[in-house]
């Protein structure tokens, strides 16, 4: 077995040689250029994927196209999830060429009891307003408290049949407990909402649009690009070619037990990575920047896959609550972060205007633990490009995880801040 896992391994690096090459045949056509990241908007909910989405579902869009990619969406999207049936049992039908699409819709004041208000990422309505899509978009954020059941609550206006709810995430993951469950009730999927995924329903949808947007150059070059993205956000980005390839030499039956033993072994191989190369630099950056780290840091092994626990930080000895915080908020080495949060449990609601302060100067998403986080620009550590940072000659993640503590120490200054700030 040793020596066929041997076999398997050399045998993809070789194919993997090829996807290289491919890949960098595809950056001297100028293939690999994309306007998203390029810009670093790529992970930005509100001002591109929301707005992105938003702009093709608007029969009123820039796009010149009418209602035709609304049209597509309610073809290759709404209907195959509601089959002629909206949650309350009525057929839903949708007027789409007298809507109105909104972003970041303003449904009043959040209630103490967190059971009304808020803003709903896409709303889509008919003209009466008496019918609504209504599109809660998750990139990386978590969910909010009782957030889509008081999206929910909001769309009971419309009534029985005249609304459907769509919860969309990159992989069509449900919402937690604590967005759907109220004092009184707690939603069901596929009944009061629908969850789905950019690698999936919005993919093939902007796939469709595209085909249609052929006599409009720029909007197609544009949804291209996009797409590009979706499909990097995804990981969904390998060549086709080299897939294919790929799956065929794997899916054999001299080579299925040796494949299945390499996956179980996956995320321990990364946590090893990341627990020795990943370790290493972090503590060369503390001391290179005189900064502290969490001391059980260099003794204890992390699983740097699971969901929160994947984590380190910085602080400076005079700080008495916050620290400087790189994290992965979700499972599988995703949704990497970093911000200023409580160093621990017992440090949450402490210097509360200083949170909210530091959240109102740097932006960004805030949380009970976090006063701000942000997308770090390695965000999904799912590609082979990712981990070759760790051990490039330039030590390219090691770089950007100084830029991002030094960014945020210089704006911590007085002057920047424009008082001083205790953390």
């Amino acid at each position: 077995m040793e020596e066929k896992i041997k076999d398997i391994v050399n045998q993809v690096l070789l194919i993997s040689q090829k996807e290289k090459i491919l890949k960098q045949e595809k950056f001297k056509r100028g293939d690999c250029f994309n306007i998203f990241e390029i810009m670093r908007a790529q992970h930005d909910e509100v001002t591109t994927h929301s707005a992105m989405l938003a702009s093709l579902l608007n029969p009123n869009g820039s796009h010149g196209a009418g209602c035709v990619f609304l049209d597509l969406f309610m073809e290759h999207v709404v209907t195959p999830l509601v089959k002629g049936e909206s949650s309350n049992g009525n057929s839903f039908s949708f007027d789409m060429a007298n809507s109105k699409t909104k972003v970041e819709y303003q449904i009043g004041d959040k209630t103490n009891d967190f059971e009304e208000g808020g803003r709903i990422d896409i709303l889509i309505e008919n003209e009466d307003s008496k019918k609504a899509i209504i599109i809660e978009n998750k990139i990386y954020a978590g969910d909010q408290k009782k957030q889509l059941y008081r999206y929910y609550k909001f769309a009971e206006k419309y009534g029985p049949g005249n609304y459907i709810l769509l919860y969309l995430t990159l992989d069509g993951h449900e919402p937690s407990e604590k967005s759907i469950k109220s004092d009184s009730k707690t939603l069901e999927k596929n009944k009061d909402f629908y969850c789905i995924s950019y690698a999936d329903d919005i993919a093939k949808w902007i796939g469709s649009c595209r085909e249609k947007a052929a006599a409009r150059p720029v909007v197609r070059e544009t949804m291209t690009q996009y797409l590009d993205l979706i499909l990097k956000l995804t990981n969904q980005n390998m060549e086709n070619t080299i897939k294919e390839e790929l799956v065929a030499y794997l899916a054999t039956p001299e080579n299925i037990d040796a494949v299945c033993k390499i996956q179980k072994v996956y995320d321990a191989v990364r946590n090893e990575i990341f627990n020795k190369e990943l370790k290493k630099q972090v503590k060369e950056i503390a001391n290179k920047m005189k900064l502290y780290f969490h001391p059980d840091f260099d003794i204890t092994n992390i699983n740097w896959c699971k969901q929160y626990e994947g984590q380190f930080y910085f602080y400076k000895p005079e700080w008495e609550s916050f620290c400087i915080c790189f994290e992965f908020m979700s499972d599988g080495l995703k949704n990497f972060n970093y911000g200023i949060k409580y160093r621990d449990a017992s440090k949450i609601g402490f210097k509360k205007d200083e949170k909210g302060e530091m959240y109102s100067h740097f932006g960004g998403s805030f949380s009970e633990w976090y006063a701000f986080y942000k997308p770090f620009p390695i965000h999904n550590w799912n590609d082979e490009t990712d981990f070759e940072k760790l051990y490039d000659d330039d030590r390219t993640f090691q770089k950007l995880i100084e830029d991002k503590v030094s960014e945020l120490l210089d704006n911590l200054k007085p002057d920047k801040f424009g008082k001083k700030i205790s953390l």
